[in-house]
């Protein structure tokens, strides 16, 4: 430290280290910075010029330059934060576009794994209502398939099953939203006022018969999977538990019941009135799954983003604060991983 007789000069020795001195120092501000991070942490899905043009939405200060390099550090700081947000949701697992990737995410997340550790008193682990986990899946042999869900929203079954009202279920699939090589397909059921509550998101190679039969059956795996082997705790506070005790305690309902039937035993969950907009295989698959007298509905109403003018979504199927931008990508611009929009948006529901 250097004393003169106007100021005080302070300088600081320390490891100086490309970590330490972004890339883009002296490009971007501070605010601009923030400004990107935190429009990536609200979408992780977009990408560099997706975020670099949404900036002229904020205020002055915030917003970026379109020149040659300020647009390259806004998408060195986008990927970096990106890379940030995936080792937060899926610890401990490099997530890239490969096959294997996605078996050891698969493993990291099943269900069943994650209820041993629930149930063993040795491990601090406790399972919580918004977890997300895997139900079934397959990575080989050409089949891209896993079904994903949480505690939460597979307790959705089984309050519709105590509300002793018709269960409607609805299937819809998404195509393009992360890769062109699979879709996404959506299970959920309604509740009085015609709310949608979602069940299941699984990647799918294709809505075909058999898809649609793997996703439903891997959902009803999971339900009973969950119901029957959990331990509960008797905390209060415990989301994840006092959620199973009360559909388990409901009185006036039929999903206890239920947990004792045939229909626990061949992991199978009745719906009253599946609906679907799939002419092509649904219909044939929701007579020969729930019997030849069920009524199948047919659903033709869609959605639309309100960040962008496209049609999306059937509403039946998934809830409208999902945006799918990421399939409106610049020409040339594809996400750093085929998987990675899939496994942000659903953790976002």
């Amino acid at each position: 430290m250097k004393t003169f007789a106007a100021k005080v000069e302070v300088a600081l020795a320390g490891e100086h280290t490309p970590e330490s001195h972004s890339r883009s120092s002296g490009i971007l501000s501070v605010k601009q910075r923030s400004a990107v991070k935190r429009a990536v942490r609200s979408s992780p899905q977009l990408v560099g010029s997706q975020v670099h043009a949404g900036l002229e939405n904020f205020s002055p200060g915030k917003r970026v330059p379109f020149d040659s390099r300020s647009q390259k550090a806004v998408a060195r700081l986008v990927r970096s934060e990106r890379k940030e947000i995936m080792a937060e949701r899926v610890p401990g697992i490099d997530l890239d576009t490969t096959e294997g990737a996605m078996n050891r995410l698969a493993e990291s997340i099943s269900l069943e794994k994650l209820l041993e550790r629930h149930n063993d008193p040795a491990d601090e682990f406790h399972m919580d209502e918004h977890q997300v986990v895997q139900v079934g899946y397959q990575f080989k042999h050409g089949v891209t398939f896993m079904c994903t869900t949480t505690p939460h929203l597979l307790n959705n079954l089984a309050r519709a099953d105590n509300c002793k009202f018709e269960v409607q279920g609805h299937f819809d699939g998404a195509f393009g939203w992360c890769d062109r090589d699979f879709a996404l397909l959506g299970f959920g059921v309604n509740s009085l006022g015609a709310h949608y509550n979602p069940v299941s998101i699984s990647i799918v190679n294709s809505e075909s018969k058999t898809a649609l039969d793997w996703a439903y059956d891997a959902t009803c795996a999971g339900l009973y999977t969950l119901y029957n082997k959990a331990k509960l705790c008797g905390k209060e506070t415990c989301g994840f538990c006092t959620q199973i005790k009360e559909q388990i305690e409901d009185k006036t309902g039929t999903f206890k019941a239920r947990l004792a039937s045939e229909d626990a035993t061949n992991m199978f969950f009745p719906l009253d009135k599946p609906s679907s907009d799939n002419p092509n295989h649904f219909f044939a698959w929701a007579k020969e799954k729930f019997g030849e007298d069920t009524k199948v509905l047919q659903c033709g109403h869609h959605l639309s983003c309100k960040c962008c003018p496209c049609v999306l979504l059937c509403t039946c199927a998934f809830p409208p604060s999902l945006c799918l931008r990421a399939k409106y990508l610049p020409p040339g611009q594809t996400p750093p991983s085929r998987y990675l929009n899939f496994v942000n948006c659903f953790i976002d529901i």
